[in-house]
């Protein structure tokens, strides 16, 4: 079992080198595809066999590079992946070529509470909490990977895939992350208003409405980034 890791980037994490390093090296990646939506920014890091780089002329967001990863990657299996985060690779991607779980599978909340890589084999949770880093990192088929729609450039993508790729379910596992590096910025406020608004009003399926995970989630992101944004 081989995997394409997806990973968009604005190289802000001083981390990602790190992250790229630990993915070369993980035998079960066969190749990493960075989109990189900020070329000019590009950090010093080294390039190996694995990577494949595809710069884009302006920021395509978040959203459209997740559609242009798996329109471009070349396995069934798909790892797409925050530029933020650190997580075990030797752990997780050998839980998921012995267990070979279907749907699509994020991060649970509480894996961001472990504080050490030593903390044995990833844990299985069928809870899927939209909007709190569950997508920060998750695997899933290319083959049940619905393009999320192009006008939503951050925000709902995952929600949208939640849906579309079912079952969901989520890993507790340890990552360390300093959670939205790259979005926590002013600029995003207006994008993150636009993407709501087109969410509640043209793209979320109507079987949402009826999950309690789901219930009135979109107003309560939507007050928490702005939030985060204000205070950051």
């Amino acid at each position: 079992m081989k995997w394409s890791v997806i990973i968009p980037t604005l190289w802000k994490p001083k981390t990602f080198p790190e992250l790229l390093e630990r993915l070369q090296n993980e035998p079960y990646v066969a190749e990493i595809l960075i989109i990189d939506n900020a070329p000019h920014q590009k950090a010093s890091v080294e390039f190996g066999p694995k990577i494949i780089w595809l710069e884009q002329p302006q920021n395509i967001f978040v959203n459209p590079a997740w559609n242009l990863g798996v329109e471009r990657a070349q396995n069934e299996n798909i790892c797409i992946c925050n530029d933020d985060i650190l997580f075990d690779t030797k752990q997780l991607f050998g839980y998921l070529r012995e267990t070979e779980p279907r749907g699509i599978i994020g991060i649970h909340p509480e894996s961001f509470q472990l504080e050490t890589w030593n903390t044995g084999r990833p844990i299985p949770s069928k809870e899927v909490h939209i909007k709190q880093m569950w997508a920060c990192l998750f695997f899933m088929r290319k083959s049940d990977y619905e393009p999320i729609p192009q006008e939503l450039k951050v925000w709902w993508g995952d929600a949208w895939l939640a849906w579309h790729g079912r079952p969901a379910s989520s890993l507790i596992t340890c990552v360390k992350t300093k959670h939205s590096e790259s979005v926590a910025s002013p600029e995003f406020a207006q994008v993150l208003d636009h993407d709501t608004h087109l969410w509640d009003n043209e793209f979320k399926p109507h079987g949402l409405r009826k999950k309690e995970w789901l219930e009135n989630l979109s107003q309560r992101v939507s007050k928490a980034i702005k939030r985060r944004i204000l205070n950051s």
